[in-house]
């Protein structure tokens, strides 16, 4: 029931998907670097780094995710096209800063559905993932959004 009622909230807030917001609202925020959930570095709102970053302020880090997110949608007409649904583009967004490009480009079969817009298809794909095994919670929210893109 909780996690029911936490992934309807994390889809209620992304319906109109203030990217920013609902990134800052995953990543939490850490000023000074530690290790993620996969071994990497990170400090602030989820930015890759080394060990001897230095810490950062609320401010900085503010600063830091709009480039990371300037970034990520940079990169993702280049993975799923350019007439794509701006709810898939932030879907797949919120991926690349997450994953990063490379590791989303490793989502074919996802990819390949929502180029073809069936998002039905790409939202259940999107679940046949080590992401979804390693972040359930993020992988079945996106996994609810990209299952309304029309």
């Amino acid at each position: 029931m909780r996690k029911t009622i936490i992934l309807l909230l994390l889809t209620v807030s992304c319906s109109a998907l203030d990217l920013t917001s609902h990134l800052k609202q995953e990543e939490g925020f850490r000023s000074s670097p530690y290790k993620c959930s996969e071994g990497f570095w990170t400090v602030g709102y989820g930015h890759r780094c080394d060990q001897n970053t230095a810490p950062v302020s609320k401010a900085e880090a503010e600063l830091i995710i709009k480039g990371d997110i300037a970034l990520a949608v940079s990169q993702v007409e280049t993975l799923i096209g350019k007439d794509a649904p701006q709810e898939a583009k932030e879907i797949v967004t919120a991926m690349v800063f997450q994953l990063g490009y490379k590791g989303v480009s490793k989502f074919k079969q996802t990819l390949k559905l929502i180029r073809s817009k069936d998002y039905k298809g790409a939202s259940k794909e999107m679940l046949n993932s080590k992401w979804a095994k390693q972040t359930p919670a993020r992988a079945h929210s996106m996994s609810i959004m990209m299952s309304k893109v029309r």
